[in-house]
């Protein structure tokens, strides 16, 4: 029984050296290079979209918030207030005036 545990171990090991001494050719071979080529071609492309949605991000911060909107609808508020006093005002004016007529 001993010496099928060992061959069984030798086997073993044979096969992990074959295992690595393909792996070390199909490194050279057409097919890997090939692969490489299309894995550094996907990193470029990758790194071109994370460029892409920096900028993205970048123009989305530059947006107004909702803060920015609500602020700027009271301003918005506040001029149309003052706009319907001077409107008052001006048809008050305008009567005085029409009534004043020689």
């Amino acid at each position: 029984m001993p010496y099928f545990a060992l061959a069984v171990s030798v086997i073993a090991c044979a096969l992990s050296a074959w295992t690595a001494v393909r792996a070390g050719r199909w490194r050279e071979s057409d097919s890997a290079k090939e692969l490489m080529r299309r894995v550094g071609e996907s990193e470029r492309l990758i790194g071109l979209h994370a460029q892409r949605l920096l900028q993205i991000e970048e123009d989305i911060q530059a947006l107004p918030t909702k803060a920015d909107f609500a602020r700027l609808e009271g301003e918005i508020h506040l001029t149309c207030k003052i706009a319907d006093r001077t409107e008052r005002a001006v048809a008050r004016l305008e009567g005085f005036l029409m009534e004043r007529k020689p």
